[in-house]
């Protein structure tokens, strides 16, 4: 499960618990909320000793983009200073919706930082990406041809605060959840455009 975690509580994550969850996912994007996310270690930061005393293990899950890019390190360094696995994403673009959501001439700085969270996960730290999808973001980012079968939509997919379908973050539905199907997911399970 993935959640901002503005609405989590203690009695919260122990019903999840309870419910038989075994991890929880929490974006953060930056150290400070801004306009184009809200998503920040200072709203959520007192929340992470929680999941000491929890059966539910933690992952702190960032978006990296032009916006981020400044407080993403210092996101990092923080989880892996409290024993918290970390990963930050690079944004890719909508191709479903023709959404550009990142500008080409932001991808070298995005670059060195994918490659730091490689050097960062050789040394042993906590990185929570698999070197595949690393690679996958560096090719991505130098716009290099991908062989790559996402799984989005299939194994794993988001429901907007309205509850819409997405495949991922970026490529969106406007179908509801509850409209989804056993095929519909199944039928996911192959490469995308994106």
């Amino acid at each position: 499960m993935s959640t901002n975690g503005f609405l989590l509580n203690r009695q919260l994550l122990a019903d999840l618990e309870g419910a038989g969850l075994d991890e929880l996912q929490i974006s953060v994007d930056r150290m400070t909320p801004i306009a184009s996310t809200r998503k920040a270690m200072k709203s959520i930061l007192h929340k992470l000793d929680w999941f000491k005393d929890s059966k539910v293990k933690l992952t702190v899950s960032g978006v990296l983009f032009k916006d981020t890019l400044d407080e993403m390190a210092q996101v990092i360094d923080t989880c892996l200073d409290l024993g918290i696995p970390v990963r930050a994403r690079v944004i890719h673009d909508d191709l479903v919706h023709d959404r550009a959501l990142r500008d080409a001439s932001e991808s070298e700085p995005l670059l060195r930082f994918v490659e730091q969270q490689e050097k960062l996960k050789r040394s042993g730290q906590n990185i929570r990406s698999s070197w595949n999808l690393l690679t996958y973001q560096k090719k991505m980012l130098r716009q290099e041809p991908i062989e790559w079968t996402c799984i989005a939509g299939y194994k794993y997919f988001f429901v907007s605060s309205t509850g819409k379908f997405w495949l991922c973050s970026q490529v969106r539905t406007e179908r509801h959840i509850l409209e989804i199907t056993q095929e519909d997911l199944l039928g996911y399970n192959r490469k995308k455009n994106c």
